[in-house]
C-alpha cells in the first residue's frame, strides 16, 4: 500500500494546472529553483540510456518537504523504464532522508504512465525532516550545495525506433515542490501545503542512432583487428547454418 505521503504530493502535482490558470504562472525567479537535465547517455537503437534531472538552487532558501516532477519525451518510440536515487550531484533528500531515497523496493522515485512517454519523479521526506536549498554548512555558516538530484531517470530505445531526434521536457503545468506554512506561532502549519515556484530550462535533445556496425566500431577507435575479429565470427556462424561452404586447402 502506498504511504500516506504519496497521495497529497500527487495531487498537487495534478492540481498545480488548475492553480496556475486561477493565479498566472508564478515566477521561478522569486524561490530560485530551476529544473534542467544533465548526463544524457545512451541513445542507441536496441540500447538502454539513462539522464539525470538536477535542481539548481539560489537565495532566497527554501524548505522542501517533497516534490513531484514529470518527465516527458516527445514522440512514441523512447520508453522510459524507471527512476533511482543513485545521482551524481546529490539527492535532495540525501541529507534528510525520504521515502524513495531510504525504503525504494517500497517506495519507488518513479511511477511511468502508460504509453511510457511520461515518468513522474515522487519523493517525501518523513515529517518533519526536511531540506534546506541551498543548503548552508551549519559548521562554517557557508552555502556548500546549490545543485540537487531529483533523480537518475532510465530509459529503452527499441530495434524498431525511428531513427532521430527527441525533445525531453519537464511538464511544469503537472509538476511543484512542496512546503508547509507558518503555523503563526513560529512552527509548521502541516496542514498548509503550499507549492514553491520554479522553473524548468529548454527541452534538451535526445539523438537516436544506428547500432553500431564494424566500420562504425573502427571509427571509434576498435581497430582493424577487433573488426576483423567480428566479422570472423559472423563467418563461423554462418557456416554452422550451412550458409557457407567450407573452404579447404
Amino acid at each position: 500500500m502506498s504511504p500516506a505521503w504519496l497521495r497529497p504530493i500527487r495531487l498537487l502535482s495534478i492540481a498545480f494546472a488548475a492553480v496556475l490558470a486561477t493565479l498566472g504562472a508564478p515566477s521561478g525567479a522569486e524561490a530560485g529553483l530551476v529544473v534542467e537535465f544533465r548526463n544524457v547517455t545512451g541513445g542507441r537503437e536496441g540500447g538502454t540510456g539513462s539522464f539525470e534531472v538536477v535542481l539548481v538552487s539560489s537565495d532566497p532558501a527554501v524548505d522542501i518537504y517533497g516534490f513531484g516532477m514529470q518527465i516527458d519525451i516527445a514522440g512514441t518510440s523512447v520508453n522510459f523504464t524507471g527512476a533511482t536515487t543513485a545521482t551524481t550531484a546529490p539527492y535532495l533528500f540525501s541529507i534528510a532522508g525520504s521515502y524513495a531515497y531510504d525504503d525504494p523496493s517500497a517506495n519507488p522515485l518513479g511511477t511511468i504512465s502508460s504509453p511510457p512517454q511520461s515518468i513522474l519523479l515522487a519523493d517525501s521526506t518523513v515529517i518533519p525532516a526536511y531540506q534546506t536549498v541551498p543548503y548552508t554548512d551549519p559548521n562554517n555558516s557557508q552555502v556548500t550545495t546549490t545543485e540537487w538530484a531529483l533523480g537518475l531517470v532510465l530509459f529503452r530505445v527499441p530495434w524498431d525506433v525511428t531513427l532521430g531526434e527527441y525533445a525531453l521536457s519537464v511538464d511544469t503545468t503537472a509538476s511543484t515542490f512542496t512546503t508547509y506554512g507558518d503555523d503563526g506561532q513560529g512552527g509548521v502549519d502541516f496542514n498548509n501545503a503550499l507549492t514553491i515556484p520554479f522553473t524548468s530550462n529548454p527541452s534538451i535533445i535526445l539523438v537516436v542512432v544506428p547500432e553500431a556496425t564494424p566500420s562504425m566500431l573502427a571509427l571509434s577507435g576498435l581497430g582493424a583487428a577487433g573488426v576483423g575479429s567480428i566479422l570472423s565470427r559472423r563467418r563461423r556462424a554462418r557456416r554452422a547454418l550451412g550458409e557457407l561452404p567450407l573452404v579447404h586447402g
